[in-house]
């Protein structure tokens, strides 16, 4: 809240500019002054950012008309203006009188239509919207437009509303006159049912109404001329139709010809076929169609516009001439009885439609079928092909607005983007994916296809658009927004805006194209934009009254801003206040106040557009409307104000971004689009900031504020300043909006943002800038490329292409290229996913699928790329039934985001992965043998990728062949045939497995041919001499065992191999080796240390083994010639460091002991090591009794089983500081106690000590935080003035305790009184006592006394001091009195004396007399004149007042006045009736209350003589002249 007053106003007078005598006035609201100031969000004034404001205030208009602000005003209507404001007695007069609208309706508001051009507009409409008032119907039925006058109606439709919140009208005058057209909103009627109406607009506002027929009879045939007359009762002349339906029976197989005449329209249907139609206009037609006999479904649809209107049907056949079809061969069933009669059911409806909502100018075209058009409740929906118009369109030389609500079905979308599309008024409706659509388009319009894209509009939900066709007198071209709360608020489409000049034809269509939609709510009209519609006046009444009155002009001087209007009101009407301003003092150029909104008591001024920054002068317009006894008035009108002639602060983080939503762009980079432009806000202390000038242009230093660039009309009209060539309050702006025209490619544009603060000042200096540069051309991709020539059987593969420079190499001459980017597809489903604004489009990177994103391509250097596993999903390999050839797509990429496709002579790649069948006719030769020795031959499979001879085959005896081919022989590639040799492994039948791996390198060891063939040999003799040899390496656990044998000496059918067989436990044997028949030893390798046990056979080449050797046995041990080794880097490791204790940890690979060398200089140990004598590979040892914060040095060492010792290097670490106390602080010291706060580092306790000696006697013990911490300790029941000893020792986590120093304080003293003395005052007028003391300490003085037998009084002095003395005056003489001195020191605390009494003295001193003061005076003349002398003196007590006198200057004082008991020091008596002309004597007399009497000196007075009266002075003149008569 704030204090309003008024600090000084500012007005014009006599012509001429004068400031208003500063004065003090405070604005009174209900008895307070204060007004509670609203917060209004920006771009009004925020209050707590801006300085604080005045006030300006007029409360009296009693100076009548004139141009003095603080008492007269311009001019008032039905206004009594005084002191205060209150409505006149004139009535509200022309109230509507209309057919829609009549005294019933209580209420009204004005408002303003203004037409701009110089004549009046026909046949054309606006829009206003009405909020809710709460004297009107819910759902706005009682809404009316009417004429000023009250006369008309004007037509109106209501086009979209809230109950309850607001309505929008479409409102369309007969005609809109040059100039302001006032108009009348009624309302509060809660009996009057909706007056929307279409008017003359051309519209459907929805199709509730289709579908319901005006009348239905049996027609016997069709064949009719009615000549302008109607068809049927309920059904018009013109604007109607209806569909004919039933069977008609063909009598015999045959092809029929059917004709048909009219005037309109006609369709025919057979069997729910179309035979033939035209929708719209005199049409005949004749058409063939072959039927066979019996009966057939028939539909005639006729439609008749205007004009005369006839129909004939008539058919023919081999068998029949030319008639008109008879009713004996239709039959229908009659809808009042269910009979089936002759003749068609004819339904008729009052529109040329068939009752589908398309009342007149709309009609189907010729072709559609009304099935494709169906209609549910008040929505229509558009099937595949269907579409209607209106032939009869808008003037093209005006704008038109189309509004229509618009859903698109779930199931219009799929999963592949540009599925569909409709054209809908020409708006193409785009599908994204699954879930949304977009909207591109109309015609008229320009787009960013980047960011249309983005936009994304929900499937099944209901959105209204609204378009505007510019016409002829608007430089045509288009708008195109959209709604998604019914029509309440409006969005803008990004990406999407006007093209200038750019003519489009005003009729109106609507199309399903491809896909099902929905519409309803359809409007169509006129518009202009050369019609201003103002808000709304102030609610005015049937009977009651309006009062108007304008202020004065007021200058607020340069540069001002506003806050809020106040004014305050009494009453019951209602109020209202509109505020405008202008540069000039005449208010040249300011709104008419009926265009500025009416604003409440609190409202923001800078709310409206009638105030303009940086504008002075000030008008403001109070209403106030009333009921038929109006009461309302305003008590004082007042505006806040404040100056402002700094320059804002400069805004910051100037960004550019490719849009909204995309990315940065850095400084000076490329783009192909418009770009969005943002910054981080300015400040401004004083006004706060209004919004921003902006250049975008060519210059890098544009100059003045005025240039705009290439920026288009002012977001703001020049609201902020004049000199803004373009201004926002935004912090962003999307130049794809903002600049219409184009930009040039190749061309840097700087980007400038000033700031503008709402007092009207622009900052200057520094201006924060950037710049763009921008390019639109595709590069130039000249440039080759080819897939792998071959089938390939993996879907990663590689392509390549060509450069040759200044041949075949990509150029671009504005931006560069940055580099090129593929898409991989399956040519099956037509390259789909790689269309330009697919997101498929990769580079080396594969991380944007964006095709203009170049911050993923591939550098031209590389010459080509390999496909990547996340690319496979877009890959057809055959598996799935596709043909397995796939598209590789190249584009080339500018900086900017341009892109050009790469030419190919072979962009397609077959992939296959289906393996080869089995090989043909597998033959062995001979099928046995005794020596072993076989050849092979085969076809090649039935079925393979590639060509036979690029073929290689695997073959394996007697194993399966394995998918991976790990033991495959291979033959070579088209190889069909193996060689005579020693095939077969062992005794017996053996098998022959072949397997085919194709071209692309297809291979299933499942499709394998087979053949088998015998061999029969003769086995070797036994080896003899197996022996053993251990050569372990047990420094690595290698442990190996060596054997060793002699050939035998029957080599049978010879010796191909020898197999070595081992043992764990000499009973089961398992092959581990072989070896050549020249090789009689064999290393086992990988043992464990354990006994094993070997033999060998020896063997023929066809497996053919010998009987065993001996059996040898043995275990490896190894042993250690080298220490174990450290196991983990950067150890050994000093872990669990203290104060006073270490960790020193290592691993080794093996088990040792442990040992630490320590010392506090570099390789300088102690003698003695630490360590223990464990054998293990983990190490620990623990080192304790250590000095804190000292840096020790360190080996560890280790020795193994084997005598081998290993030492690490040198390492080192540092101890923890000892635990620390400080910070200590004595705080809090007073008589009996004291604080001991301090902090505590590195300690897990802490134990403070004190007492009154080093000895201490007392403990407190505190648990500490392991991080420094700050604790308070409170001791208390201390001795006072006595010096304390403590110490504050520390534990650490370990218990070591740490002894710190002994530190002191001293208790206070408590107060003592001393001295205590009492002696009477001499001289003193009453008994008076001095009371004195000492403390010692600095306390108050307090002294409690009285009476023994009354209550004490206190006597105080509250200076501390420690010599005190309090005096004690008024005392009753001759009495007993007590006494207690108490003192308080600063502290708070007090000491008391001992109880001490005293006894006043008798009083025997007379008064002291002084300043005493005599006056004569004489009253009355001549002989009635007497004298009168005052009398006044002090005494330095209470005592009575008299006065003793008598004649001359000495004497006896003879007279005496009479003594006055009222004891005083001031003391008056008054002598009267004294002698004139005569000198007295006097003496003053003062008696205490003891009597005690004194008298003050002999005194001396001069009464004067009297003057004569005129008649004695007359009487003694005559005297002096005549003589005396006797």
């Amino acid at each position: 809240m704030k204090l309003v007053r008024t600090i000084g106003q500012k007005f014009l007078q006599a012509g001429r500019r004068v400031r208003a005598v500063e004065r003090s006035k405070r604005v009174v609201a209900g008895g307070l002054a204060v007004v509670l100031l609203a917060t209004i969000a920006f771009p009004l004034i925020d209050k707590a950012t801006v300085s604080a404001l005045s006030t300006y205030t007029q409360n009296d208009w009693s100076g009548g008309v004139g141009t003095d602000p603080s008492s007269q005003y311009s001019e008032a209507t039905n206004m009594d203006a005084g002191a205060t404001l209150a409505i006149g007695n004139q009535v509200n007069a022309d109230w509507c009188n209309t057919a829609k609208c009549n005294s019933s309706w209580t209420r009204r508001k004005l408002f303003t239509a203004t037409n701009l051009d110089n004549g009046f507009l026909a046949s054309t409409a606006f829009r206003i919207t009405i909020p809710y008032d709460a004297a009107m119907q819910n759902d706005f039925d009682d809404i009316r437009f009417v004429s000023q006058d009250g006369a008309y109606d004007v037509g109106f439709y209501l086009n979209a509303k809230t109950d309850g919140v607001s309505a929008e009208y479409v409102v369309s005058p007969t005609n809109i006159y040059s100039g302001a057209n006032n108009m009348y909103v009624y309302f509060g009627n809660g009996a009057a049912s909706t007056g929307s109406a279409k008017s003359s607009l051309l519209f459907q506002d929805n199709f509730a109404s289709a579908g319901t027929p005006a009348a239905t009879r049996i027609d016997a045939n069709i064949d009719f001329a009615l000549n302008g007359t109607s068809p049927i009762t309920g059904v018009g002349a013109d604007n109607w139709s209806v569909r004919w339906t039933g069977k008609i029976t063909i009598p015999a197989d045959d092809n029929y010809t059917f004709y048909i005449s009219s005037d309109d329209g006609n369709r025919m249907f057979v069997d729910g076929n179309p035979l033939f139609g035209s929708w719209g206009g005199p049409t005949s037609t004749a058409q063939i169609i072959s039927l066979t006999a019996g009966e057939h479904d028939i539909r005639i649809e006729y439609q008749q516009q205007s004009g005369p209107g006839y129909a004939q049907l008539r058919w023919s056949s081999n068998a029949i001439s030319i008639e008109t079809v008879p009713s004996s061969v239709l039959t229908a069933v009659d809808p009042d009885t269910s009979n089936t009669v002759q003749g068609l059911l004819g339904t008729y409806y009052n529109d040329a439609n068939l009752g589908t909502g398309l009342p007149s100018p709309w009609q189907w075209y010729q072709w559609d079928d009304p099935a494709r058009f169906s209609i549910t409740g008040d929505t229509a929906t558009l099937y595949d092909g269907a579409s209607f118009n209106a032939m009869n369109g808008l003037d093209d030389s005006k704008d038109a607005v189309v509004e229509f609500d618009l859903q698109v079905a779930p199931g219009d979308c799929n999963s592949s983007n540009y599925a569909g599309y409709k054209l809908i008024f020409g708006v193409d409706i785009g599908c994204d994916d699954g879930n949304y659509f977009h909207i591109s388009g109309p015609q008229g319009t320009s787009y960013n296809w980047d960011q249309l894209r983005a936009t994304h509009f929900q499937l099944d939900t209901w959105y209204r658009f609204r378009m505007v066709r510019y016409g002829s007198q608007s430089g045509y071209g288009a708008d195109l927004t959209y709604s998604s709360n019914g029509g309440l608020t409006y969005q803008t489409i990004p990406g999407l805006s006007r093209s200038f000049g750019y003519s489009v034809n005003q009729s109106i269509s609507f199309s399903g194209g491809g896909r099902q939609s929905k519409l309803r709510s359809i409007i169509a009209y006129s518009y202009t934009h050369r019609v201003i519609v103002s808000s709304l006046g102030l609610t005015e009444f049937n009977g009651g009254g309006v009062g108007r009155l304008t202020s004065a002009i007021v200058d607020f001087d340069e540069h001002p801003y506003f806050g809020n209007v106040i004014y305050n009101t009494s009453g019951t009407g209602i109020s209202g206040i509109r505020v405008r301003t202008s540069a000039s003092d005449s208010m040249a150029g300011a709104k008419d106040f009926n265009d500025c909104p009416l604003l409440a008591s609190g409202d923001a001024i800078t709310a409206t557009a009638c105030v303009a920054l940086n504008e002075r002068y000030v008008q403001y317009q109070i209403i106030l409307s009333d009921e038929a006894t109006p009461d309302i008035s305003v008590n004082s009108v007042s505006i806040e104000y404040s100056n402002d002639t700094n320059a804002p602060g400069v805004p910051s983080g100037l960004t550019i971004k490719k849009s909204s939503s995309g990315p940065v762009v850095a400084p000076d980079g490329w783009v192909r689009l418009k770009p969005y432009v943002s910054w981080t806000a300015a400040t401004d202390a004083d006004s706060g900031i209004a919004g921003y000038c902006v250049y975008v242009g060519t210059q890098e230093d544009p100059g003045s504020l005025g240039e705009q660039g290439v920026l288009g009309s002012d977001a703001l009209n020049n609201y902020i300043v004049g000199d803004c060539g373009f201004s926002t309050r935004n912090t962003y702006l999307d130049l794809a909006q903002a600049a219409p025209g184009n930009m040039t490619s190749g061309e840097r544009y700087y980007v400038r943002i000033a700031a503008v603060d709402n007092a009207g000042n622009a900052q200057s200096d520094p201006l924060i800038t950037t710049s763009f540069r921008f390019d639109d051309e595709e590069p130039d991709g000249m440039v080759f490329y080819n897939t792998p020539g071959t089938v390939q059987n993996s879907k990663i593969f590689t392509t390549a292409w060509t450069i040759v420079p200044g041949l075949l190499e990509a150029v671009d001459e504005h931006s560069g290229i940055a580099g090129a980017k593929y898409c991989v597809a399956k040519v099956d489903e037509n390259f789909a996913g790689c269309d330009e604004d697919d997101m498929n489009w990769y580079g080396a990177n594969h991380t944007s699928g964006d095709l203009r994103d170049t911050s993923d391509v591939l550098p031209m250097s590389a010459q080509g790329f390999t496909t990547v596993a996340a690319d496979a999903a877009r890959l057809d390999d055959g598996t799935t039934g596709g043909s397995g050839v796939n598209g590789v797509l190249m584009a080339v990429v500018d900086n900017a985001g341009n892109v050009e496709g790469m030419a190919s002579s072979a962009p397609y790649v077959v992939i296959s992965v289906q393996a080869p069948s089995a090989p043909q006719n597998l033959q062995v030769t001979p099928s046995s043998s005794t020596s072993n020795n076989f050849s092979f031959t085969w076809d090649a499979p039935s079925s393979f990728s590639g060509s036979t001879p690029d073929i290689n085959y695997c073959w394996t005896v007697n194993e399966p062949i394995e998918d991976d081919q790990s033991n495959c022989h291979w033959t070579g590639a088209g190889v069909t045939q193996l060689a005579a040799g020693p095939y077969a492994t062992e005794q017996g039948v053996n098998t022959m497995r072949i397997v085919a791996k194709d071209q692309p390198g297809n291979f299933s060891a499942a499709n394998v041919a087979t053949v088998t063939f015998s061999a029969s040999t003769t086995a070797p003799g036994a080896p003899t001499d197996m022996d053993l040899a251990d050569v372990s390496t047990r420094a690595t656990s290698s442990w190996k065992l060596a054997s060793s044998w002699v050939a035998p000496s029957q080599p049978g059918s010879g010796i191909a191999s020898y197999k070595i067989y081992r043992s764990t436990d000499n009973v089961s044997f398992t092959q581990v080796g072989t070896t050549s028949p020249s090789n009689l030893s064999f290393i086992d390798a990988g043992l464990s240390q354990i006994t094993y046990y070997y033999y060998v056979r020896a063997c023929d080449n066809a497996n053919n083994c010998g009987v065993p050797s001996n059996v040898a046995t043995k275990k490896p041990t190894g042993r250690f010639t080298s220490p174990a080794n450290l196991t983990v880097s950067g150890q050994p490791k000093a872990t669990n460091i203290g104060p006073k204790k270490a960790t020193i940890t290592w691993t080794t690979d093996r088990d040792s002991d442990s040992k630490v060398a320590i010392g506090t200089a570099p390789g300088q140990y102690a003698q003695q090591e630490i360590g223990n004598s464990a054998q293990q590979p983990d190490h620990q040892v623990d080192l304790t009794n250590l000095q804190p914060s000292t840096t020790y040095y360190y080996v560890t060492k280790w020795t193994d089983s084997d005598g081998n010792t290993g030492t690490s290097p040198e390492k080192s670490f540092t101890t923890l500081p000892a635990p620390n106390v400080g910070e200590v602080a004595i705080t809090g010291v007073s008589v009996s106690g004291a604080t001991i706060s301090f902090s505590v580092t590195g300690a897990s306790q802490a134990r403070l000590s004190y007492g009154a000696s080093e000895s201490f006697g007392a403990v407190k013990t505190i648990d500490t935080a392991a991080t420094t911490s700050t604790y308070s300790v409170n001791l208390d029941g201390l001795s006072d003035d006595t010096k304390f000893y403590f110490r504050i020792d520390l534990v650490d986590a370990d218990g070591n305790l740490y002894i710190k120093d002994v530190q002191t304080f001293t208790t206070k003293a408590r107060p003592k009184i001393t001295n205590l003395r009492f002696q009477p005052v001499a001289d003193a007028p009453s008994s008076t006592q001095q009371i004195t003391w000492d403390t010692n300490v600095p306390a108050t003085s307090r002294v409690s006394y009285g009476p023994q037998s009354t209550p004490p009084k206190d006597a105080v002095d509250s200076a501390l001091v420690t010599q005190h003395s309090i005096v004690l005056t008024g005392l009753v003489d001759d009495t007993d009195y007590a006494l207690q001195a108490i003192s308080v020191n600063a502290e708070g605390i007090s000491a008391s004396s001992e109880v001490r009494t005293f006894k006043t003295a008798l009083d025997t001193r007379p008064p002291k007399i002084s300043e005493v003061v005599i006056e004569s005076s004489v009253r009355g003349t001549g002989s009635e004149a007497r004298g009168q002398v005052v009398v006044s003196w002090k005494t330095d007590e209470l005592s009575t007042s008299q006065v003793g006198y008598g004649i001359g200057q000495t004497g006896a004082l003879t007279n005496r006045t009479g003594e006055d008991n009222n004891l005083t020091t001031d003391h008056v008596v008054v002598l009267s009736d004294v002698q004139v002309s005569s000198i007295y004597h006097l003496q003053v007399f003062s008696a205490d209350k003891a009597r005690n009497i004194s008298h003050s000196d002999n005194q001396t007075v001069v009464v004067g003589r009297a003057s004569e009266n005129v008649f004695t002075i007359i009487f003694n003149a005559l005297e002096s002249i005549f003589g005396r008569r006797n």
